[in-house]
């Protein structure tokens, strides 16, 4: 069978696995700011339109000490995504009990440079003045197992 060529409006979607690191800048001025995982339920979807929400999803920290009481904190994700540069911004949006206002914003761009498309970029937290790099790759990734003969980034 021949394969066809992804449709370029097809909506980029699932679960994003990484990790978001602070600056280096930052961890030399307090070095108890934490690696954060990176476990998204996200969508790119390039058919948006502009203007339109084309980047959005959730997720949660399962392990967090920011809230005494509460160990899960809640989110969603949204924001921009363009398909002619590759490029996303958006905005991570703490929902209760965090505090109001805990947004997170982050910028990057889609790639594959490493097999499975990834997101890689710069994040920042206006609120506690934080910042650093992320990354973050779309689990069971079709495309980059289909471009591998059926082997995924680990071979199989």
């Amino acid at each position: 069978s021949t394969l066809k060529p992804p449709d370029p409006n097809a909506p980029i979607a699932g679960m994003w696995v990484g990790e978001s690191w602070p600056s280096p800048e930052l961890l030399a001025v307090d070095s108890s700011i934490p690696t954060n995982p990176i476990r998204w339920s996200l969508v790119l979807d390039p058919a948006a339109g502009a203007g339109g929400i084309s980047a959005f999803g959730a997720g949660c920290f399962d392990d967090s000490a920011d809230v005494p009481g509460h160990n899960e904190l809640w989110f969603t994700l949204r924001g921009v995504f363009d398909a002619r540069t590759r490029s996303v911004q958006f905005e991570k949006v703490y929902e209760r009990p965090a505090p109001s206002g805990e947004v997170v914003r982050y910028v990057g761009k889609l790639h594959a440079l490493n097999g499975p498309r990834e997101l890689t970029g710069t994040w920042t937290n206006v609120a506690h003045g934080t910042e650093g790099t992320w990354s973050c790759q779309l689990v069971g990734d079709k495309r980059a197992t289909e471009e591998r003969g059926g082997r995924n980034a680990d071979g199989v």
